[in-house]
């Protein structure tokens, strides 16, 4: 048996990676009330309401907290719906707790062209600089 299926998740969490390293494109992110004690406040043990990103490639969800959602906004912006086919990399991390997946976003890939597209108006220059 896999250590995995022992304690299912709903949520995706380190141990569903052998290496998740790669870049993975989001789908959604939805708001959702938790009722799981594995993801209740550890305090009080109440019910909480978090949100949580899909990925394109995985059916089970990533829980976002402060740190990933404050690193998220800086990358994409503080519109959620932006965040839509956005690539990030999934990694795992030592945590108190143990294996933690954390994700960052993909460095962007710029793609420069100094080719003009078809039909542009040419704006350089056409006269005497002085």
């Amino acid at each position: 048996m896999n250590v995995k299926d022992m304690f299912p998740s709903e949520f995706l969490r380190a141990i569903d990676f052998a290496k998740p390293d790669g870049t993975h494109s989001s789908s959604r992110v939805v708001l959702k009330s938790i009722t799981k004690r594995e993801l209740m406040n550890p305090r009080t043990f109440k019910q909480e309401t978090k949100y949580i990103m899909f990925f394109r490639a995985h059916t089970k969800g990533l829980v976002l907290g402060k740190k990933k959602v404050e690193a998220l906004v800086a990358a994409w912006g503080p519109e959620t719906d932006q965040w839509i086919d956005k690539e990030a990399i999934l990694f795992i991390t030592s945590t108190a707790l143990g294996p933690g997946l954390r994700l960052r976003p993909a460095p962007a890939t710029a793609k420069c062209s100094t080719d003009a597209p078809e039909g542009a108006e040419d704006l350089s220059f056409q006269g005497d600089p002085a």
